[in-house]
């Protein structure tokens, strides 16, 4: 009996320790804070504990997202912790490094503090492309971290390091920069630029990638590449367009440049899906490239784009003077109230 109760006591514990997506329990007790209330103020049921409402007093939800832009960004370009998406506060101070200059040595204005220039004294910019390749490795194949291309250590087939001095193994720095006493040779702390130690441990996640799912290495744990699932690298670069966007203007975060929101100036979200159909077509059946689900082409079965424009006539009605909706190009006018002259209508009968 008494094994039973302890089990049944294991069991109730378990469930009472269950938290839901946000680290709230059925009581609502944040797992983290241990109060009614998540780091940022929010409750189990996403109100805030200020306003009182479902956005804290700087207009971001529980999820961080900003009321006014609908992104993860106020107005002012800065996130619900005060930094832009560069880790740069409104005063240049940067979030992780505490200073005017981020882990690389670079200004909120893409500065270096030691080259006065764009580009750092190995000639990388900010985004990790180099000046002379215009590819993510220097001249010798070594990337901005010091790793080479295709050992991915900081040592080429030939055992020469970025600089082309040879690898004299426990008598200096490991292949990941760290010297014997654990602290790195270039952060002069326990984590490398990436925020790893020693062992490979993140400093964020305690474990071997970081929150983006890099390790150390730069490799991606689930495509097992130096790229994430939608082709960015760890420090943001899309692989394809060498850019912080992707070929359809979405950055990592899923925000596309021009609008500022998750959705571009069609509707659709980085995934390809449209926001009001859920769907990968709009209400007309267009897709995000414009190309129509019946037709295949960028017309539809009447002969309008995906904007309503008819491809023989470069007007929004077809030749019958009926729009995309059917509706007669005379019924869409709307009458102009007729004005009166000595009590009688100036339209003439």
């Amino acid at each position: 009996m008494l094994q039973k109760n302890s089990a049944l006591a294991a069991i109730v514990a378990l469930f009472s320790n269950k938290v839901d997506s946000y680290g709230f329990n059925k009581h609502g007790i944040h797992k983290e804070t241990g109060t009614h209330f998540d780091q940022n103020g929010f409750d189990k049921e996403g109100i805030h504990k200020n306003t009182r409402k479902l956005v804290d007093d700087r207009g971001f939800n529980r999820d961080k997202i900003h009321e006014a832009t609908e992104t993860l960004f106020n107005p002012e370009g800065l996130n619900i912790h005060g930094f832009d998406k560069y880790g740069f506060d409104k005063e240049g101070i940067h979030e992780d490094t505490r200073t005017r200059f981020d882990s690389y040595g670079f200004d909120r204005d893409k500065i270096h503090k030691d080259t006065g220039e764009s580009f750092d004294i190995r000639g990388f910019y900010r985004d990790g492309i180099h000046k002379e390749t215009n590819a993510r490795f220097d001249t010798n194949g070594f990337f901005r971290d010091k790793m080479h291309k295709d050992t991915r250590t900081r040592y080429n087939a030939q055992g020469l390091d970025y600089r082309g001095q040879k690898n004299e193994a426990g008598k200096g720095v490991d292949e990941y920069g760290f010297k014997p006493d654990g602290l790195h040779e270039e952060t002069k702390c326990r984590f490398d630029t990436y925020g790893f130690d020693v062992k490979g441990l993140h400093k964020n996640t305690g474990k071997t990638f970081d929150h983006w799912g890099f390790y150390r290495t730069r490799i991606h744990k689930d495509t097992k590449s130096r790229f994430d699932h939608y082709g960015f690298y760890r420090d943001g670069v899309h692989k394809d367009t060498k850019t912080r966007v992707d070929k359809y203007g979405f950055d990592r975060y899923g925000i596309h440049k021009e609008n500022k929101t998750p959705f571009d100036a069609h509707g659709f979200d980085r995934h390809g899906i449209y926001k009001n159909t859920k769907t990968p077509f709009d209400h007309y059946g267009f897709d995000r490239d414009g190309v129509h689900k019946y037709t295949g082409t960028p017309f539809d079965n009447n002969d309008f784009d995906r904007n309503g424009i008819h491809k023989e006539t470069g007007t929004l009605f077809d030749y019958r003077k009926l729009n995309r909706d059917s509706v007669l190009q005379d019924e869409m006018v709307v009458a102009q109230p007729q004005s009166v002259t000595s009590g009688q209508s100036s339209v003439s009968h």
